[in-house]
């Protein structure tokens, strides 16, 4: 078969083994961090000007992520907030992503003269491609920051790769290929940073001969690669993350974190094997002393200690083992972050795994070949077809799996079913339920997630608003009042308690409340109609004019606002 066959029959397996994983993934719901990064993110409505696409409000899920809010941006442009759009153009990208992932094993076997690279790298792909634990980087929407930073950070590899392998003006331009995915890549998440490190030792173990030649060889693309940090530096700078993924280093030592991330990285290590029991939202809790992740932390290290004796013995074997870790670092290492685990920080890492896999199993059919019953077979063969039978069975745990996000109520009570000590499913459930009408679950909910976290705010607030709707508002604003006890300038409180106040007919608190959250909050529009509407009751009917007028400066197409100035301008009795 020829390579250019060989290549086309590959990105046809591929692409049909990605479609059966996710079909039944396309319908799935906006969720989560999908509603801060897309739903209520105005950036994602203007494709031009770019400063203006390729930017997002601090805090939230795009922030400092240029290229991925461009995507999302592009999305919006064609299709608005149609879901089915925002989940082809993820699985396209994890799709892309595997073709990659295939270029570079494919073309790193054939370094290392092992003869059957491409049915090899095809089987590393694809089972890359179905495995579960890529589900949530792929049907979570915003997660497209996981599958697309991956798919720039194999091609950066890839082009350095053909660079190693081409000469002259091919060799440069693949050089320049090499750096620009490895920008983009930073435009998109910051587990980019390790991509020039993972070139560097690839260039080293599987072309070099030494560090100094390496970087002589291609000296340009290393420093523009070099270069790439400084524009991640300044993205992370400019637009910090703190509520939502950033770095958590108040409640988390460095120490704690990275002895914590033990039992976190064996987790992902037997869901790698083993994927069942996933979870959307762990909770994990930080470790409270070394005996607690003895067992966990003894196999991490265990494998840290193989992989040095590897890279001392077969570099290159070796070789899977760093990549796995040095990509896995930036989150599961020394720099706490807010979140302790989540399953799609294993995306890229995965990629390492798979491909040991499928060499270990293409080791073992060439030792079973010895056997008189497997004399006839290619190991490649026997490889193969072992191969094929594994990543049928990881489709069908895919789809599964994917069936699980097919509407809000249903991946929440999962998480909750799966993690049922932490607060948060608890309230990202009741609020679903509250959205769909069902009060009484949505309240059960909200008192379960402040059973855990008598203080967890966000709870208070929907248990606050769930009594008002259910006509019980002395109880209501108790709740809002409860929260203000906890965070006294949070704006939001002050403005739930305002309206609530206004509809329990008492104008002038309810127009104190309001003020505050104004002050507060300067873009807030709705605590200024509801100090308005408080004025109107007080017949302050001038400084209610003023309140809307500058609810609708800031919102001119606030229907209240315009409804209450039209109602001021009527003649009166």
């Amino acid at each position: 078969m020829g390579d250019k066959r060989r290549r086309l029959t590959a990105a046809s397996v591929l692409t049909l083994l990605a479609l059966a994983a996710y079909a039944n993934s396309l319908t799935a719901p906006f969720i989560f961090d999908d509603l801060n990064g897309i739903v209520d993110n105005a950036h994602v409505r203007r494709l031009l000007p770019l400063s203006v696409s390729m930017s997002a409000r601090p805090d939230t899920a795009a922030a400092g992520r240029p290229i991925l809010s461009l995507t999302l941006a592009l999305n919006y442009a064609i299709g608005g907030y149609n879901v089915l759009g925002y989940h082809v153009a993820n699985l396209a990208i994890h799709l892309a992503a595997g073709l990659a992932l295939y270029g570079v094993v494919r073309r790193t076997l054939a370094v290392c003269q092992v003869i059957p690279a491409a049915p090899l790298a095809l089987t590393a792909a694809a089972i890359w491609v179905v495995h579960p634990l890529n589900t949530e980087a792929v049907t979570y929407v915003i997660k497209r920051n996981e599958s697309l930073m991956a798919f720039f950070y194999l091609v950066t590899l890839y082009s350095a790769i053909r660079a190693a392998q081409a000469a002259g003006a091919r060799a440069a331009a693949w050089q320049a290929a090499a750096v620009l995915a490895c920008v983009l890549g930073m435009g998109v998440k910051e587990t980019m940073a390790t991509a020039p490190l993972i070139v560097f030792l690839h260039d080293l173990i599987f072309f070099g001969r030494g560090v100094g030649a390496v970087l002589r060889r291609r000296v340009f693309m290393y420093a523009g690669l070099a270069a790439s940090w400084e524009w991640l530096a300044y993205l992370v700078a400019a637009a910090p993350r703190s509520v939502t993924t950033g770095f958590d280093l108040n409640a988390l030592t460095p120490w704690t974190y990275l002895v914590t991330q033990a039992g976190v990285i064996a987790h992902y290590l037997r869901l790698a094997v083993w994927p069942v029991g996933q979870c959307l939202d762990y909770g994990w809790p930080a470790a409270r002393s070394l005996i607690e992740v003895a067992r966990p932390g003894a196999a991490v290290l265990s494998l840290l200690a193989l992989t040095g004796v590897m890279l001392w013995r077969r570099p290159r074997l070796g070789y899977l083992g760093l990549s796995f870790f040095v990509t896995l670092a930036p989150s599961s290492s020394v720099v706490p972050i807010r979140e302790i685990a989540c399953e799609y920080r294993m995306y890229l890492p995965l990629t390492s795994l798979c491909v040991a896999v499928t060499l270990a199993g293409y080791g073992a059919a060439a030792r079973l070949r010895s056997h008189s019953l497997y004399a006839r077979a290619a190991p490649a063969r026997v490889g193969c077809i072992a191969g094929g039978l594994v990543v049928l069975l990881l489709t069908a745990t895919t789809i599964r799996r994917n069936y699980d996000y097919r509407s809000a109520e249903a991946i929440w009570s999962d998480t909750v079913r799966k993690a049922p000590h932490h607060a948060r499913p608890h309230n990202l459930l009741a609020n679903t339920l509250a959205r769909a009408g069902k009060m009484e679950p949505a309240e059960r909910e909200f008192r379960a997630a402040l059973a855990i976290d008598p203080g967890y705010v966000p709870s208070m607030t929907g248990l606050a608003n769930a009594l008002a709707i259910g006509g019980r508002l002395d109880e209501a604003a108790a709740e809002h009042r409860r929260v203000l006890e906890i965070r006294p300038n949070y704006w939001p409180a002050h403005a739930n308690l305002a309206a609530l106040l206004l509809q329990m007919d008492q104008p002038d608190a309810a127009l104190r409340s309001a003020a505050r959250a104004a002050e507060l909050e300067s873009r807030a529009v709705a605590p200024r109609i509801t100090a308005a509407e408080a004025l109107a009751k007080l017949g302050r009917l001038d400084e209610a004019r003023r309140w809307y007028e500058e609810a609708m400066f800031l919102d001119p197409a606030e229907p209240r606002a315009r409804a209450g100035l039209r109602a001021l301008s009527e003649p009166r009795p």
